[in-house]
């Protein structure tokens, strides 16, 4: 495995971030504390994964979910990571059972059996289900 350019890494990781939130702020509130409708976590935990935890459930709409994947054109090697954890929607869905960004479409996983009824019948317009073998 090639070893990482770490300052090319951390530029591409802020410049995405940015980004991401630029698309995220036209529609919600960013906020840690469960207040806000999501919370783009500002730490490099996966490299070339950003996580977007969703709070309030309106930000999983498609129209959002697409606008966010299109910052990813141009990065193939980065994905988002959206999972929900929604107090106030009695709703909790971890990363491997939520939605994968990448700069080819959405790899949705989503487990809609969690949500709320009003919100099982989100489609993502182009995308796909994971391979069986495939790890996320």
């Amino acid at each position: 495995m090639a070893k990482i350019d770490q300052a090319k890494h951390k530029k591409e990781w802020r410049e995405l971030y940015q980004r991401i939130k630029g698309v995220l702020q036209i529609y919600g509130e960013d906020e840690e504390a469960g207040v806000g409708d999501y919370f783009l976590i500002d730490d490099i935990i996966d490299p070339n994964t950003h996580l977007l935890q969703i709070q309030k459930l309106h930000m999983l709409r498609p129209e959002i979910m697409n606008s966010v994947q299109r910052v990813l054109r141009g990065f193939p090697d980065w994905q988002i990571k959206v999972f929900v954890i929604s107090p106030e929607e009695k709703t909790i869905i971890d990363p491997e059972n939520g939605l994968l960004l990448r700069s080819d479409g959405i790899i949705d996983t989503l487990d809609r059996t969690l949500l709320p009824p009003k919100h099982r019948g989100l489609q993502y317009e182009g995308s796909r289900r994971p391979p069986k073998h495939a790890k996320r």
